[in-house]
C-alpha cells in the first residue's frame, strides 16, 4: 500500500512539474520542418515584368515563395522591364514618397524562353506603351502559365489573352477595369481565378494566394505548404475568398469605404496568442488541481 501510495505521488509530482514547465516555458520546440520527397521536375524558366511604378508585393510575394522553391529545384528568374538596370516602384523620382528599386535583368527584346510569365499590378501600368502588352501577347503561345497580380490583369485583356475568359482584378478599381475590358468575363467576387492556363488574382495581396495555388497545381500541396510555413504565411486557399469585393465593390457609391470594419481574417499572430492564452489556463488549472490533490 506505501509503495502504491509512493507511485501516485511521484506522477502527481511530474505532472505537476510539467504543467509547471509547460507554464514557464510555453510549448515544447516543434520538430524540424518536415520536407516531402523531392519531385522528378524540369527546370523552370520564370519571367517578371517591371515597369517605374509597379506595386511592390505584386512582386515581392509570389518571388518569395519562387525563391524559396528555387532552393530545391531548377528555377531560373528573369526580371524583364522595358529597359535594363533598375527599376523603381515610383514612377516619379522626384515625387514624395519612398521608392524601393529592382534590378531588371532583361529587356522586352532580349527576355529569355519563359515557362511562367508573372505580370504584376501598379500605378505605373497606366503609363505603358503598346509594347508590354505586345510581349504578353507574343509571349504567350510558349507559356505552360500566364499569371497577372491585381490590375496587371489589365495588359492581358489589352492583349486581347481575357476575351470570353474568366478573370479577376483590383476590387478598389473593379468598376473601371470592367468598362474598359467589357468582353472579360470578369469575376466580382474571387480571390484568384483560373481559366485554362491564365490565372490572375485580385488585389496585391492576393498574387500570394495565386502563387501557393499554382505551385501546389505544379508541384504538389506539400510543397506549396513548406513555402507557406517557411514564410509563415497562412494563405486564403478558398478561390471565392473575397471580402474586399464587399468592401469596394458593394460600397463603391457611398462613403463607408475607408470607414467600414477590416474584412480581414483575424491576425494569424492574434488567433495563436488566443489559443496559447486558452492551454496557458489550461495547464494552471491543472497545476492547481494536482497541488490540491497532493
Amino acid at each position: 500500500r506505501n509503495q502504491t501510495q509512493n507511485t501516485l505521488v511521484m506522477e502527481r509530482y511530474c505532472l505537476t512539474l510539467f504543467c509547471f514547465i509547460f507554464v514557464v516555458c510555453g510549448q515544447p520546440p516543434m520538430p524540424p520542418m518536415w520536407m516531402p520527397p523531392m519531385k522528378a521536375m524540369p527546370s523552370l524558366s520564370l519571367g517578371m515584368i517591371l515597369y517605374p511604378g509597379f506595386e511592390l508585393l505584386d512582386v515581392a510575394g509570389p518571388l518569395e515563395y519562387w525563391n524559396g522553391m528555387a532552393s530545391m529545384y531548377d528555377i531560373q528568374l528573369a526580371l524583364i522591364a522595358p529597359e535594363i538596370g533598375p527599376v523603381s516602384t515610383k514612377q516619379d523620382p522626384t515625387a514624395m514618397g519612398i521608392g524601393q528599386s529592382m534590378i531588371a535583368t532583361h529587356d522586352f527584346q532580349t527576355a529569355p524562353q519563359l515557362d511562367i510569365l508573372i505580370v504584376p499590378g501598379g500605378w505605373g501600368l497606366y503609363s505603358l506603351n503598346e509594347t508590354a502588352p505586345d510581349f504578353i501577347l507574343n509571349r504567350y503561345p510558349t507559356l505552360k502559365f500566364l499569371v497577372s497580380v491585381c490590375n496587371g490583369a489589365e495588359l492581358l485583356a489589352q492583349a486581347g489573352l481575357l476575351d470570353g475568359k474568366k478573370a479577376t482584378t483590383n476590387k478598389s478599381l473593379f468598376a473601371q477595369i470592367v468598362a474598359r475590358y467589357p468582353k472579360v468575363n470578369w469575376q466580382p467576387h474571387a480571390r484568384f481565378v483560373e481559366d485554362g492556363n491564365i490565372l490572375t488574382s485580385s488585389g496585391v495581396s492576393a498574387g500570394m494566394d495565386l502563387t501557393h495555388y499554382l505551385i501546389a497545381k505544379m508541384y504538389g500541396p506539400e510543397w506549396a505548404g513548406v513555402s507557406s510555413n517557411g514564410m509563415e504565411y497562412t494563405p486564403h486557399l478558398n478561390p471565392s475568398f473575397d471580402p474586399f469585393s464587399d468592401l469596394w465593390i458593394k460600397h463603391s457609391n457611398t462613403s463607408e469605404i475607408g470607414v467600414a470594419a477590416s474584412p480581414c481574417d483575424p491576425p494569424v499572430a492574434a488567433q495563436s496568442s488566443t489559443s496559447q492564452l486558452m492551454v496557458t489556463a489550461f495547464a494552471i488549472a491543472m497545476c492547481a488541481i494536482t497541488i490540491v490533490a497532493l
